[in-house]
């Protein structure tokens, strides 16, 4: 569900019609948990219907509302205004999911919760720095018009002008510090994660360790193929 929820902005020019799918997703979400009718014949709706109601997954329905509200917040590619606002981003979207995966495992635990929360927020973060490149060469949303979503009060501090990561992409003056910045962000929640893990014991072991593997970065191609 998430899936088809990010893709929303990338797959409209139009904001209106982007809030409308969006719109969707909450109707859809709503009558899933509802169980009073049918939910719509969406695969993930369908499969979230059941979980909730045929397994008893102990879902919590609003992080669900709240990660599609945060996407709403955005749509057209607009850019963060502070750095804060693109944590805050991160924990709505990308934090949510870390709770909700460990519900699916039915892992209640403050200490499991903090530690999701940094893994979210590091996640959602580096998400949003691997949109660079593809959403100012206009891949995203906004018409194929390129646009820049790094946090302004980071632009700013580092002296990087929108037009010119627009016309010069990589080589735009004090982006590589501005990303720099912003990936310290995620690498700052990444470890404070990592040390929250070797302090939980056994609660953070077995299907709750699962939920966190999104945190843990792949090999690389060449380790594969060595």
């Amino acid at each position: 569900m998430n899936v088809g929820v990010a893709a929303v902005d990338g797959s409209t020019s139009n904001t209106a019609v982007g809030r409308m799918r969006l719109q969707f997703w909450r109707d859809a979400v709503a009558s899933a948990f509802d169980g009073r009718g049918r939910p719509p014949a969406e695969p993930a709706v369908v499969l979230l219907a059941r979980a909730v109601h045929v397994d008893g997954a102990p879902l919590t329905k609003s992080f669900l509302l709240r990660a599609i509200a945060a996407r709403e917040a955005y749509l057209g590619c607009a850019p963060f205004a502070t750095l804060d606002a693109l944590e805050a981003y991160a924990e709505n979207t990308y934090g949510s999911l870390q709770y909700l995966g460990l519900e699916a495992y039915r892992q209640r635990s403050t200490v499991l919760d903090h530690v999701g929360s940094h893994i979210g927020k590091a996640a959602g973060v580096a998400a949003v720095l691997r949109g660079v490149p593809v959403l100012a060469a206009g891949g995203g949303g906004g018409g194929g018009a390129g646009a820049v979503v790094l946090p302004l009060d980071v632009c700013a501090e580092c002296g990087v002008r929108q037009e010119d990561v627009l016309r010069r992409a990589g080589g735009a003056p004090g982006l590589r510090d501005a990303v720099f910045r912003v990936a310290t962000l995620a690498n700052d929640h990444l470890i404070t994660a990592r040390n929250m893990l070797d302090g939980a014991g056994e609660a953070a072991t077995g299907a709750a360790f699962a939920s966190f593997l999104p945190a843990v970065c792949p090999p690389s191609p060449r380790r594969w193929l060595a």
